[in-house]
């Protein structure tokens, strides 16, 4: 079956240390929301220490007009708050739950 989920961010090399940390703590790094969730929370950090402020509105502001680099790159939403530019792959799931790029 041919599935869309977010690219493979645990094969790149740039997010070995995050990988291996994940290992070591018995959790799963291939998961696609690993990856974006992780991500989110670096945007929000981001957003958090160049405003000094936890109003939402101040990190909406900041993360629209200043975007963040995260673990899958760097990320930039519009006015409307929406995401620019995110990367999606198409990949072949397998009966065993693993999945591989396709071709």
């Amino acid at each position: 079956m041919l599935v869309t989920m977010p690219k493979r961010y645990d094969q790149d090399p740039t997010n070995q240390g995050i990988v291996d940390a994940l290992k070591a703590d018995k959790k799963d790094p291939s998961g696609p929301y690993v990856w974006i969730t992780y991500a989110a929370v670096q945007s929000l950090a981001t957003a958090l220490e160049r405003t000094g402020s936890d109003e939402p509105l101040a990190l909406v502001k900041d993360l629209k007009a200043n975007g963040a680099n995260t673990v899958i790159g760097p990320l930039n939403w519009d006015e409307k708050g929406d995401l620019k530019g995110f990367d999606f792959g198409v990949f072949q799931w397998h009966a065993d739950g693993s999945s591989t790029a396709a071709k």
